[in-house]
């Protein structure tokens, strides 16, 4: 009587040890996102209105607040999926899109030809989330920003950081096999052009209209993490001495800037996600409009380090000491 559980106590074995052998599936994270408008206090009591983005909880939430740049997406090392689920506030359709990172594309074109939108679009007020979906996210530091007129939406203010390292713990990890690190900090250059926004704005902005295209742009105001410095601004604390402290260098502005720390040399390991086969030694570098780069630091004394834009953007509606300046606290 017992023979005949034989083949199914095989079978079991057998789907035992394939389930076993078996890679695990892809994880994934996902992350509720509100572009709505924001209005931003610069110095001299200039009020610009900007476009951002504010982390939910949930779809139809107004709880976050409305940032820009936008919130930092994370991407945990055990995970492979990201997926923002949008809710549009703004007054006109927005998508987004994140470079380096492979999606399905359903480009959306005016009647022209002419493409409106790289993907397929999120209609303003919309009473159902849209999802954006990335698979295989690899280690690296990418931008996610609108992939609907991006001349003008950029502008506004619709972008943000997702990244994502190899492997990572509270204590550091690697941001790349073998590229150790042991602490991080985002550093996102940006600018604002006061007369395309006051534009926006206005309804103002469009053919036929005040501003018609951001061919005229003339940045006023640059900003490193979403603000020009200003005298007395406190430090940014990144880590100590004899720690490897790691800079993902973002720029979501229309100008090629040249970040430097003072005093320090750096070592440029990425760009856009992909990691260098030679890493490069610099004392600045280059970073090109909607470029990222992932660079290394290892401050020998502790102290203030000064981390400015070589090209000298340093003013606030040409007034200094403002601008791409920020202070850098080492300690200990």
């Amino acid at each position: 009587m017992r023979t005949k559980y034989i083949p199914v106590l095989i079978l079991l074995a057998v789907l035992s040890i394939v389930a076993f052998a078996l890679p695990n599936r892809a994880s994934g994270v996902e992350y509720f996102l509100r572009a709505d408008t924001v209005v931003v206090n610069l110095p001299g009591g200039v009020n610009v209105t900007m476009w951002g983005f504010a982390l939910e909880n949930a779809f139809g939430e107004t709880s976050g607040t409305v940032i820009c740049p936008g919130p930092e997406l994370v991407v945990p090392s055990g995970d492979n999926v990201l997926t923002i689920h949008l809710d549009n506030n703004l007054p006109e359709v927005t998508s987004i899109v994140i470079p380096g990172l492979t999606a399905t594309m359903t480009p959306v074109r005016r009647p022209d030809g002419r493409v409106r939108s790289f993907t397929h679009e999120t209609p303003s007020g919309n009473t159902e989330a849209v999802d954006y979906t990335w698979n295989n996210v690899e280690p690296g530091t990418y931008i996610y920003q609108t992939g609907t007129h991006p001349g003008k939406q950029v502008q506004m203010g619709l972008y943000g950081v997702v990244r994502k390292s190899f492997s990572e713990d509270g204590s550091g990890g690697e941001v790349y096999e073998n590229v150790d690190y042991d602490s991080q900090k985002v550093i996102f250059f940006s600018e604002i052009d006061p007369v395309i926004h006051e534009a926006v704005a206005n309804e103002e902005y469009g053919t036929g209209l005040t501003v018609t295209s951001p061919i005229g742009y003339k940045a006023k105001y640059f900003l490193i993490n979403g603000k020009v410095y200003e005298n007395g601004d406190p430090a940014l604390p990144i880590g100590g001495v004899g720690q490897t402290i790691l800079l993902r260098f973002v720029n979501a502005g229309l100008k090629t800037h040249s970040p430097m720390v003072n005093g320090l040399e750096t070592l440029v390991v990425a760009e856009d996600g992909k990691p260098y086969k030679y890493p490069e030694k610099r004392f600045s570098m280059t970073l090109p409009a909607m470029k990222t780069k992932d660079v290394l630091i290892a401050p020998s004394t502790a102290g203030t380090y000064v981390l400015y834009d070589r090209r000298l953007y340093l003013t606030n509606s040409g007034s200094a000491p403002g601008g791409m300046y920020l202070k850098l606290s080492v300690n200990d």
